[in-house]
Protein backbone atom coordinates (compact mmCIF):
# COMPACT_ATOMS: atom_id res chain seq x y z
CA UNK A 1 0.00 0.00 0.00
CA UNK A 2 1.34 3.44 -0.94
CA UNK A 3 2.33 5.82 1.83
CA UNK A 4 0.47 9.16 2.03
CA UNK A 5 3.45 10.98 0.57
CA UNK A 6 3.58 8.64 -2.46
CA UNK A 7 -0.16 9.12 -2.96
CA UNK A 8 0.39 12.88 -2.83
CA UNK A 9 3.25 12.77 -5.33
CA UNK A 10 1.10 10.67 -7.66
CA UNK A 11 -1.71 13.22 -7.30
CA UNK A 12 0.70 16.03 -8.16
CA UNK A 13 1.94 14.14 -11.18
CA UNK A 14 -1.65 13.64 -12.34
CA UNK A 15 -2.42 17.32 -11.98
CA UNK A 16 0.80 18.26 -13.76
CA UNK A 17 -0.43 16.22 -16.69
CA UNK A 18 -3.51 18.46 -16.64
CA UNK A 19 -1.29 21.52 -17.10
CA UNK A 20 -1.51 22.78 -13.54
CA UNK A 21 2.00 23.82 -12.58
CA UNK A 22 3.44 23.76 -9.09
CA UNK A 23 6.64 24.81 -7.53
CA UNK A 24 7.65 24.01 -4.01
CA UNK A 25 10.26 25.67 -1.89
CA UNK A 26 11.01 28.14 0.84
CA UNK A 27 10.09 31.82 1.22
CA UNK A 28 12.63 33.98 3.03
CA UNK A 29 9.77 36.08 4.40
CA UNK A 30 8.67 33.03 6.40
CA UNK A 31 11.88 31.68 7.97
CA UNK A 32 11.67 27.97 8.65
CA UNK A 33 8.39 27.52 6.77
CA UNK A 34 7.90 25.44 3.65
CA UNK A 35 5.36 26.15 0.97
CA UNK A 36 3.74 24.89 -2.20
CA UNK A 37 3.04 27.42 -4.91
CA UNK A 38 0.50 26.62 -7.63
CA UNK A 39 0.14 28.53 -10.87
CA UNK A 40 -2.76 28.32 -13.34
CA UNK A 41 -5.38 25.63 -13.54
CA UNK A 42 -8.68 25.02 -11.79
CA UNK A 43 -9.17 26.68 -8.37
CA UNK A 44 -11.38 23.78 -7.26
CA UNK A 45 -8.40 21.47 -7.72
CA UNK A 46 -6.44 23.65 -5.29
CA UNK A 47 -8.75 22.78 -2.42
CA UNK A 48 -8.42 19.08 -3.18
CA UNK A 49 -4.65 19.40 -3.38
CA UNK A 50 -4.55 21.36 -0.13
CA UNK A 51 -6.49 18.56 1.54
CA UNK A 52 -4.01 16.04 0.14
CA UNK A 53 -1.09 18.10 1.42
CA UNK A 54 -2.62 18.46 4.87
CA UNK A 55 -3.24 14.72 5.11
CA UNK A 56 0.24 13.85 3.89
CA UNK A 57 1.81 16.31 6.33
CA UNK A 58 -0.44 14.94 9.08
CA UNK A 59 -1.92 18.38 9.69
CA UNK A 60 -5.46 18.68 11.09
CA UNK A 61 -7.78 18.65 8.11
CA UNK A 62 -10.06 21.15 9.87
CA UNK A 63 -7.27 23.71 9.49
CA UNK A 64 -8.22 23.93 5.84
CA UNK A 65 -10.48 26.73 7.02
CA UNK A 66 -7.30 28.83 7.00
CA UNK A 67 -7.81 29.64 3.32
CA UNK A 68 -7.72 33.29 2.35
CA UNK A 69 -8.94 34.58 -1.00
CA UNK A 70 -7.49 37.59 -2.77
CA UNK A 71 -4.61 38.22 -0.37
CA UNK A 72 -1.04 38.75 -1.57
CA UNK A 73 1.15 36.09 0.01
CA UNK A 74 3.96 38.51 0.76
CA UNK A 75 1.57 40.58 2.91
CA UNK A 76 0.88 37.73 5.31
CA UNK A 77 1.54 37.88 9.01
CA UNK A 78 2.85 34.33 9.23
CA UNK A 79 3.48 33.87 12.94
CA UNK A 80 0.03 32.59 13.83
CA UNK A 81 0.36 29.84 11.22
CA UNK A 82 3.75 28.48 12.20
CA UNK A 83 2.46 25.69 14.44
CA UNK A 84 -0.19 24.03 12.29
CA UNK A 85 0.46 25.26 8.78
CA UNK A 86 -1.87 27.30 6.60
CA UNK A 87 -3.23 27.57 3.08
CA UNK A 88 -3.73 30.68 1.00
CA UNK A 89 -5.11 31.37 -2.41
CA UNK A 90 -4.26 34.75 -3.90
CA UNK A 91 -4.55 36.43 -7.27
CA UNK A 92 -1.55 38.47 -8.35
CA UNK A 93 -0.31 39.44 -11.81
CA UNK A 94 -2.86 37.19 -13.48
CA UNK A 95 -1.90 34.01 -11.64
CA UNK A 96 -3.98 32.01 -9.23
CA UNK A 97 -1.75 30.88 -6.40
CA UNK A 98 -2.05 28.43 -3.57
CA UNK A 99 0.48 28.25 -0.80
CA UNK A 100 0.59 25.66 1.93
CA UNK A 101 2.98 26.57 4.71
CA UNK A 102 4.23 24.05 7.23
CA UNK A 103 7.14 23.57 9.59
CA UNK A 104 7.27 19.83 8.87
CA UNK A 105 10.77 18.62 8.04
CA UNK A 106 9.89 16.91 4.74
CA UNK A 107 9.91 19.46 1.94
CA UNK A 108 8.06 18.78 -1.31
CA UNK A 109 9.58 20.71 -4.16
CA UNK A 110 8.97 21.57 -7.80
CA UNK A 111 10.72 24.64 -9.16
CA UNK A 112 10.43 25.99 -12.66
CA UNK A 113 14.13 26.74 -12.50
CA UNK A 114 15.28 23.54 -10.79
CA UNK A 115 15.92 20.37 -12.75
CA UNK A 116 14.19 21.08 -16.06
CA UNK A 117 10.81 22.36 -14.92
CA UNK A 118 9.43 18.87 -15.47
CA UNK A 119 10.26 17.26 -12.13
CA UNK A 120 8.34 16.87 -8.92
CA UNK A 121 10.31 15.61 -5.99
CA UNK A 122 10.49 15.30 -2.26
CA UNK A 123 13.53 16.63 -0.43
CA UNK A 124 14.43 15.05 2.90
CA UNK A 125 16.50 16.77 5.61
CA UNK A 126 19.30 14.27 4.88
CA UNK A 127 19.57 15.70 1.36
CA UNK A 128 18.09 12.58 -0.23
CA UNK A 129 15.80 13.36 -3.15
CA UNK A 130 12.91 11.28 -4.49
CA UNK A 131 11.75 12.56 -7.87
CA UNK A 132 8.85 12.04 -10.22
CA UNK A 133 9.12 13.18 -13.82
CA UNK A 134 6.22 14.68 -15.69
CA UNK A 135 5.08 12.16 -18.30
Amino acid sequence: MDTPIVVLLNRIQTVLQSNVWYYWGRRSSFPGLNYIHVEAGDPEAYGELAADVFRAMKLPIEDLQAIFLGQRLQDWEGDEYTDLGACAISHDEGWSRLAVLTKKTIRLIHHHGDFDGQTVGIYYPSGEVQRLKKM
